[in-house]
């Protein structure tokens, strides 16, 4: 294309060789995101997700998809495909997005957005992550969004401790209008070529600017249209390219401002175009009037004088032009003085969506304005998803919404944002209230007489504990969770302040050199690490002196500590890995841990009857995978059941049967109690209980096809050639179901597992499948509680064995009783040929699955040998390649399914007995109903085992595996 040689530069300017771009986007493909919309092409990540794909047959064409896409990828990033392609590539679909107002002349207004390729944008992506840390040496100290760690907060940051270490300078945070679209290419791509450090980059961001670029959009009939209209300057927002120039343009004269002010101790710092340029009034009003003039002049581009904002903490504005407004506030803060609503006007600026100012009443107004924002989107989100999915709603509560304030705590002083993490706990407490259908924290759903419940606080101190320690991962926002964003947001940014060395010796540029005063020379060094914030917390910093009390209130949470940042001084504090520092989420696990240590004390000394009690010891971690875990449509709980579920989990009352609690089961003795355990074991007509055992055996056996195990289901006749004559004509004469009540058929057989599994066995080993119904048991007689079960009784006097465990112990001795009756029934004669053959073999294992969904140590070790196997023989079902990330995929994915459909069926099991609950007329229904199956108890056999054939089509089986 033709260009105006005014505005752009020699091409021959990139003529010779040049160090190649290699990049590789094998790892990329696996993490597009799928939703993203396509440039013109159409060409969509979802297209290119599949050519990743591990079921390639192996040496064939599709196999040879991703290396060649990456040879494809070096062509581009180097320039060296066609002219006439390069161009396409950069062409844009324009669509416009109604901002819901009209123009003057009644036109709709929109906002137009360009889309760009995706195959660019994952070229650029995979490029920029692996070659750009030049461009962080060509741009810091003062532009800090191009490659710079927490960029935004190291300006919002170092800005408020640049207005507490000088007062009475004025900060002006300027607005550059459409900088991306406006900004001339010719500026940014001549800076760019002149620095030799980002010479790999030279041809690509040559040849990327230099063209005039299509846009395409949508006709009236549907069909993409080249539009009339082009553009040559600017670029698309969101590009890298076009971040990369439009920033470079600006470069040379944000650099000489900053130059300009750092001897009267002021600076200039950008985050892409929104910055913040400080120094005294007489210095800075005429440096900033240059800066504009030079970016009008040779970048294009001009300044929105009337959005510029300025703010002096000691209300020096002498000389401001009349055009800049001050940053200012106006709101009505409620608890404000003397606890009344007080309507407040305070000066200062918002930088990258931190409040910084040196009036706490300015901080207060605008956390006050984001605590609205946050709890209205807590309140919308929850209330739209409720309505659909309790499963999905709280699974986004948890891991979405409880996160909303994170920026803001860890930018933020902790002191001020009491009043935040206040309103916005209250709004995710009845989030929480909303979505499980009663209060998790309440001790009135926990006890008949809350008053006199023990440690009434201690549900409510677990839900707040990480999902791992049997918590629900709800953490506080009104406990230690700012405190430790706090000074976890310090500690991401003070290390690159000052100039410092690293580990490797080398030495680093500090971003705001003006705070070396703040923190001491030298004091983020390595061989200083003892002393690092001594100087930012001896007293002269308000906000070093905040920083000091936000981790004094986390050693209070986690006393004692002798390793980790917690054991340590604040004037010491330091993650235990520098090079990868994650100090919030450290303090955060020591904390957490200290309390788990402490928890569990407290569980143990509740009484042994105490329903929390037996829950969170029966439980382990995976239980609770229903409220912990990100649900697929096959594995989401039910939208009736998910209440019931959490009440299960928790130990809590179920709300559904809060009415009905002393309500008859069918023509039973037994009344409904809190929680569902009468229920649980009603002897009722249907078949809930075989339902609930076959959804997890077939389950189970299916999974285990899926992953390549030789498995079989409902092995028959494993011991007949050991029947005498007449025992196996008697045998033949059974019913399915007197076969498996009389003799012995294991529920799974598996065999020929490979070396290192812990399932090989020398033979077929079999594996017996039972469910616990209940923890309470009952008087047959009265319907009374009679305590908990033999299974789930505490033995204060012996370890701790959880309830299916002991279960599981039962079943060898069952196996071997079975094993003598059918020897006495079919082989006669006292030989014990059955016992022997039994004996012969691998002891049956047991697989136990408990009244709360949890299950038996034997499940895990089952989990473990399924997920060893599948890693072997089926990795690429699960996108890996290697054994090491296999296994733990197929591992996780096997414990969260299992564990959900545990809970699922326990809970549709009881759910199941309602329809017997309530009036006459139904429990005369009922005993019509076990009338009816006394006759002919199993008359549907032959049909389910025909079902059975068919492919499992039963229930959950079917739902799991839609």
């Amino acid at each position: 294309p033709q260009r105006k040689e005014a505005n752009y530069w020699d091409p021959n300017i990139i003529q010779g060789e040049k160090p190649e771009l290699l990049i590789d986007c094998t790892a990329k493909l696996k993490k597009l995101d799928l939703l993203a919309a396509s440039g013109p092409s159409g060409m969509s990540n979802k297209f290119l997700s599949a050519l990743s794909s591990r079921v390639w047959p192996s040496g064939s064409e599709a196999e040879q998809a991703v290396p060649r896409l990456n040879h494809f990828a070096n062509l581009y990033m180097n320039a060296k495909l066609p002219a006439w392609y390069m161009h396409l590539m950069l062409s844009v679909r324009q669509i416009g997005l109604d901002k819901g107002k009209k123009w003057i002349d009644n036109n709709t207004d929109y906002r137009f957005l360009g889309i760009g390729e995706n195959l660019r944008r994952l070229f650029w992506n995979e490029a920029f992550n692996n070659h750009g840390k030049c461009f962080r040496t060509f741009f810091e100290p003062q532009q800090l969004a191009m490659g710079t760690p927490a960029g935004g907060q190291t300006l919002a940051l170092g800005t408020a401790l640049l207005m507490e270490q000088y007062p009475e300078h004025v900060f002006i945070q300027d607005d550059i209008q459409n900088m991306f679209g406006e900004a001339l290419r010719k500026e940014g791509v001549k800076n760019i070529l002149a620095n030799s450090g980002c010479i790999k980059w030279h041809k690509i961001i040559e040849t990327e600017n230099y063209p005039i670029t299509n846009i395409y959009f949508q006709g009236d009939q549907g069909k993409l249209t080249l539009a009339p209209w082009k553009y040559e300057e600017g670029g698309q927002q969101g590009a890298t390219v076009s971040s990369l120039t439009a920033c470079a343009a600006i470069q040379p004269y944000l650099k000489r401002l900053d130059e300009r002010l750092r001897p009267h101790c002021g600076s200039a710092r950008k985050g892409i175009d929104d910055g913040v340029t400080h120094g005294p009034p007489e210095v800075v009003w005429p440096a900033i009037e240059a800066f504009y003039n030079d970016i009008r002049e040779n970048c294009g581009l001009q300044v929105n004088r009337s959005k510029t904002k300025v703010y002096s903490p000691n209300g020096n504005y002498g000389g401001k032009p009349q055009e800049f407004m001050i940053g200012s506030v106006t709101a009505i803060l409620p608890n404000h003085l003397n606890g009344e609503p007080t309507e407040i006007k305070a000066e200062g600026l918002n930088i990258w969506g931190v409040a910084t100012s040196q009036d706490d009443d300015f901080i207060r107004a605008n956390l006050a304005a984001k605590t609205k924002e946050v709890c209205s989107n807590i309140n919308n989100i929850t209330n739209s998803l409720n309505s659909l999915s309790p499963d999905v709603a709280f699974t986004v509560l948890r891991l979405s919404l409880q996160a909303r304030l994170q920026y803001h705590q860890q930018t933020h002083r902790h002191d001020l944002l009491s009043n935040t993490n206040q309103a916005v706990q209250n709004t995710l407490d009845k989030a929480v209230n909303q979505i499980f259908g009663f209060d998790p924290r309440s001790p009135d759903n926990y006890s008949e007489d809350p008053a006199t419940l023990p440690d009434p606080s201690i549900m409510s101190d677990l839900i707040a504990l990480p999902a791992r320690n049997k918590g629900l991962g709800l953490r506080r926002m009104d406990d230690f969770v700012g405190a430790a964003a706090s000074i976890g947001g310090w500690d991401m940014v003070s290390r690159n302040f000052i100039d410092r060395t690293d580990e490797e010796g080398n030495r680093l540029q500090g971003l705001y050199p003006l705070l070396e005063s703040v923190f001491g020379p030298n004091s983020q060094d390595p061989e200083n690490a003892d002393t690092r914030f001594f100087a930012f917390t001896n007293g002269q910093s308000q906000i070093g002196t905040q920083f000091g009390e936000a981790f004094n209130l986390l050693r209070q949470k986690a006393p004692g500590e002798v390793s980790g940042p917690l054991s340590r001084s604040v004037v010491s504090l330091r993650p235990t890995n520098a090079k990868n520092p994650k100090l919030q989420n450290e303090v955060s696990k020591q904390v957490e841990e200290h309390r788990v240590r402490n928890i569990t004390k407290r569980f143990n000394q509740l009484h042994p009857d105490d329903r929390r009690r037996t829950t969170y010891l029966n439980r382990i971690a995976s239980t609770a995978a229903c409220l912990t875990s990100i649900p697929t449509q096959a594995t989401e709980v039910p939208r009736p059941l998910f209440p019931s579920v959490a009440a299960l989990l928790l130990g809590a009352h179920d709300p559904h049967l809060k009415k009905l609690v002393g309500s008859h089961i069918g023509d039973t003795n037994l009344k409904v109690d809190a929680h569902g355990d009468a229920l649980g074991v009603a002897h009722l007509p249907g078949d809930r209980w075989r339902l609930s055992h076959d959804a997890l055996k077939f389950q189970i056996y299916l999974d285990a096809r899926l992953l390549g195990v030789h498995i079989q289901s409902e092995v028959y006749g494993l011991f007949t050639h050991h029947h005498s004559d007449e025992g196996r004509t008697e045998y033949g004469n059974l019913s399915q179901r007197e076969k498996r009540l009389q003799t012995i058929v294991p529920d799974l057989v598996t065999a020929n597992h490979p070396e290192g599994s812990v399932l090989q066995t020398p033979g077929p080993q079999m594996h017996e499948i039972k469910r616990i119904q209940s923890i309470l048991s009952f008087n047959r007689i009265t319907g009374i509680s009679t305590g908990q079960n033999d299974l789930y009784k505490a033995r204060l006097r012996t370890p701790f064995v959880r309830a299916t465990d002991r279960r599981v112990n039962k079943i060898p001795a069952e196996y071997k009783a079975k094993a003598r009756a059918a020897d006495a029934r079919f082989v006669g004669g006292g030989s014990g040929r059955i016992l022997n053959a039994l004996n012969a073999m691998p002891e049956v294992k047991g697989i136990a699955f408990g009244a709360l969904g949890e299950f038996s140590n034997s499940v895990n070790v089952l989990i473990d040998g399924f997920a060893h196997e599948g890693a072997l023989k089926n990795p690429d079902r699960f996108g890996q390649s290697n054994y090491k990330a296999a296994y733990g995929a197929i591992h996780w994915w096997l414990k969260r399914r299992w564990s959900r459909l545990a809970v699922i069926t326990a809970v549709a099991s009881r759910h199941d007995a309602l329809r017997y609950v309530g009036g006459a007329a139904q429990r005369q229904a009922a005993t019509q109903h076990a009338r009816a199956q006394e006759q002919d108890d199993w008359r549907v056999d032959g049909a389910f085992r025909e079902a059975e054939s068919e492919g499992y089509s039963q229930g959950w089986g079917a739902r799991f595996n839609a």
